[in-house]
């Protein structure tokens, strides 16, 4: 991962991130594992729905925001 800081005016920056794309898919397995835990899909045990299956239920941008999170921090 690559952070680049630029200052601007009034105290406040302008941060760049780049991130490789080994880096996007971990990140997005571990936020797909946690997701699958908490929610429940008809038809199948909670933590066991395949994530294809997942994808199709649920939006996209929950798996997304949940994989920010991860790699942000």
């Amino acid at each position: 991962m690559k952070v680049t800081n630029e200052k601007t005016e009034n105290r406040q920056a302008y941060l760049t991130i780049e991130v490789e794309p080994p880096e996007i898919e971990t990140a997005t397995e571990a936020a797909y594992r946690r997701l699958v835990k908490k929610i429940n899909v008809p038809g199948f045990r909670k933590g066991k729905t395949p994530r294809p299956v997942f994808e199709r239920h649920f939006q996209k941008h929950e798996l997304f925001h949940e994989m920010l999170d991860d790699l942000v921090r």
